[in-house]
């Protein structure tokens, strides 16, 4: 049986907001990472970060893990693992809270509504939608805490990146974000080229 919860749901959403502040921290290990590879000041790296999406984000840093073979295989695996909580975190985030067959859960607001009417109960196909759409509160706090390991992870390798790659990735990461806005990348340091001041 599936019914939505619309009252009483403060319990579940502490479990919510503290994924939420789990993704968060994990957001700002990335934010590091790339601050770090791109050689930029923080400010001018937040301007670049903020203006794209998180997917980007992932591919951009693991992209400037490259110029360093150390940090390659390293980046190589967790970029599956940051990809996969980033897919996780908008269907936890964009969702609901419902009883599925008596146990409280968020599902995907994207989610159709036959999917949606096919969640509870023992079927194949329940348990496969449950599977792709419906997070319980353990598999929240589990999530959780993935995500926390996972920020650790990153925070590790970015104390470990050199200086040497950082002048490169500078160049690489003027590219890439160029090419994302259908620029060049000289268009794009005037952009961001400090103004001088009116005489």
């Amino acid at each position: 049986m599936l019914e939505q919860i619309t009252q009483n749901v403060d319990d579940y959403n502490r479990s919510l907001g503290a994924y939420m502040t789990a993704f968060s921290e994990l957001e700002t290990a990335v934010y590091l990472a790339f601050s770090r590879m791109a050689g930029l000041e923080p400010e001018a790296s937040r301007i670049i970060f903020d203006k794209i999406g998180n997917r980007e984000q992932i591919e951009i840093v693991s992209e400037l893990a490259l110029i360093d073979k150390r940090l390659t295989s390293d980046f190589t695996n967790l970029k599956k693992m940051l990809s996969e909580c980033s897919s996780r975190r908008n269907k936890i985030v964009h969702g609901s809270w419902w009883l599925i067959d008596g146990v409280p859960a968020r599902v995907w607001n994207g989610v159709s509504t036959k999917d949606r009417e096919n969640i509870s109960g023992p079927s194949d196909k329940a348990v496969s939608n449950r599977k792709r759409f419906a997070f319980t509160l353990e598999q929240i706090e589990a999530a959780s805490g993935e995500c926390k390991d996972l920020s650790n992870e990153v925070l590790k390798i970015v104390g470990e990146i050199s200086h040497q790659i950082i002048a490169k990735a500078g160049e690489r990461i003027f590219d890439r974000v160029a090419r994302a806005r259908g620029i060049s990348a000289d268009e794009l340091r005037a952009q961001h080229a400090p103004k001088a001041d009116p005489e």
